[in-house]
């Protein structure tokens, strides 16, 4: 991945630590460890953004939407649909499907 050099202005105290795992062989750099924390750091906002989007759903009104579309997709690709259902509720794989002889 390609980087892009920045400056910025941080507390003292926060970079104490960096510091310390650069002289433990942690890290190679400071900069690697300020950058490594900053990406995981982005990371988990993101992932509790996604957490607060979804929760705003409604449960129900997104079943029917699947529903619908499972419905759907069963009428455009039959094999595929009794393929899925028999992959997740049975177990079968699409290879032991097609062993059995029924594709």
């Amino acid at each position: 991945m390609s980087t892009k050099k920045i400056a910025f202005s941080i507390h003292i105290q926060s970079v104490k630590k960096p510091d310390r795992m650069v002289h433990n062989r942690i890290f190679p750099s400071r900069s690697k460890a300020i950058q490594e924390a900053a990406e995981e750091r982005i990371i988990r906002i993101d992932k509790s953004h996604l957490a607060r989007e979804c929760a705003k759903l409604d449960p129900i009104f997104e079943q029917h939407l699947a529903e619908a579309g499972i419905l759907h997709d069963m009428e455009k690709w039959p094999e595929l649909f009794l393929l899925f259902i028999l992959s997740s509720v049975c177990g079968y794989s699409a290879l032991d499907y097609r062993i059995l002889g029924n594709v």
